[in-house]
C-alpha cells in the first residue's frame, strides 16, 4: 500500500470504530487503534476517506497500561501450508517490529504439530526474536507460540 505519509482508515464491518491501517495487501490487513493490533481478511473493512477518530465521541477511551500487558498483536496460521505460514509469520513479526510491540502471539493449532515445529524453527532463526514459549492455558496452550521480540531491535 502506499500512504505517501498520509495515514489510512477503515472500520471493521458492523462496527463503528475507527482503525488505523498499518499494512494492507490484496488478501489481508494489518490495523491499529489506541493499543490493540489486529490482522484480518481485506474484505472484512471498509475503508474512510479522513480520520474521524478525534472529532467522533463514541470511541471507547480505555487504560492503555492495563491493555498493553493483556492485548497482544496475534496471528492465525491454522488450515495454511508451511510455506503460507512462514510467509505470513514473516510480514507479521516486521510489522510488529515497527509498531513497536515486543510480545506477539502466534496461533498455529495443535494438530499434528507440523506448523508448530515450522514456526519454532523459523522463530530460532529470525534475529529479532529474543526467546519464545508455548502459550499458557488460557492462551491456547500447545496450539499457540507467544514470541518476544527484542527490545534493542527496536532502536537499530
Amino acid at each position: 500500500m502506499d500512504i505517501n505519509n498520509e495515514k489510512k482508515y477503515c472500520k471493521l464491518l458492523n462496527s463503528n470504530l475507527i482503525w488505523e491501517i498499518v499494512f494492507i495487501d490484496d488478501k489481508f490487513v494489518i490495523i491499529q487503534n489506541e493499543n490493540k493490533i489486529i490482522k484480518t481478511s481485506i474484505d472484512k473493512i471498509i475503508i474512510v476517506k479522513k480520520d474521524i477518530t478525534k472529532d467522533s465521541r463514541s470511541l471507547p477511551s480505555f487504560n492503555t497500561e492495563l491493555y498493553s500487558r493483556i492485548d497482544i498483536p496475534e496471528i492465525m496460521l491454522r488450515h495454511k501450508t508451511v510455506d503460507e505460514a512462514i510467509y505470513e509469520l514473516d510480514k507479521f513479526i516486521d510489522t510488529c517490529v515497527i509498531s513497536g510491540f515486543v510480545r506477539i502471539k502466534i496461533i498455529h493449532g495443535k494438530s499434528g504439530g507440523i506448523l508448530r515445529k515450522a514456526v519454532h524453527e523459523y522463530l530460532n532463526n529470525c534475529p529479532v526474536i529474543e526467546k519464545y514459549e508455548i502459550g499458557n492455558y488460557h492462551e491456547g496452550g500447545l496450539g499457540v507460540t507467544i514470541a518476544f521480540i527484542n527490545k534493542r531491535r527496536h532502536i537499530d
